[in-house]
């Protein structure tokens, strides 16, 4: 065996230890030999070409295996038989965003979640530009916490419908 063909075995080997080890939680979900089968099978016919043109790197081979597990996934040529736990689905969205390939798939960012008071300011803004001063000094009248959200962005709001003006306390 040559130089380079020992480098790129060595090579291998290293980035099947570091894949298989980075995947952990996510192979958990899948029967492990035939995951492993599907992936080698996947590389030999559809990246021969580019490992034998390419210089042997274990990122070089990392990288493959990341796209080969990716593409089998999303063809469904493979399947788990466990549900993928968060962990997995956090290595799949990793390997998504590294490789590109399906990162159409990957969840949108969870929207943020308000606080009772965020809920509260959002309100009296919104009612600020479209209620009338009634209406509102009603919801100040009935709820204290509306009333001090009110005076506080008091002068910050701005309205063509509701005007603010602070009289002096009795």
């Amino acid at each position: 065996m040559n130089s380079t063909a020992e480098n790129a075995s060595k090579y291998g080997i290293a980035a099947s230890k570091k894949w298989w080890s980075a995947a952990r939680e996510l192979a958990i979900s899948f029967d492990r030999q035939s995951l492993e089968d599907a992936i080698v099978a996947w590389i030999k016919l559809n990246k021969r070409v580019e490992v034998s043109n390419n210089t042997p790197s274990v990122d070089f081979y990392y990288a493959l295996m990341n796209e080969a597990f990716l593409s089998l996934y999303d063809a469904e040529t493979i399947n788990p038989v466990y549900p993928v736990t968060d962990l997995g689905q956090k290595f799949i969205d990793e390997a998504r965003g590294s490789t590109g390939i399906g990162i159409v798939n990957l969840p949108a960012p969870p929207e943020p979640t308000l606080t009772p008071q965020q809920k509260l300011e959002l309100q009296v803004r919104d009612d600020w530009t479209k209620l009338p001063t009634k209406i509102i000094r009603q919801k100040m009248a009935n709820d204290k916490n509306y009333r001090s959200v009110v005076e506080r962005l008091a002068g910050e709001l701005e309205s063509s419908v509701t005007t603010y003006t602070a009289i002096g306390s009795a």
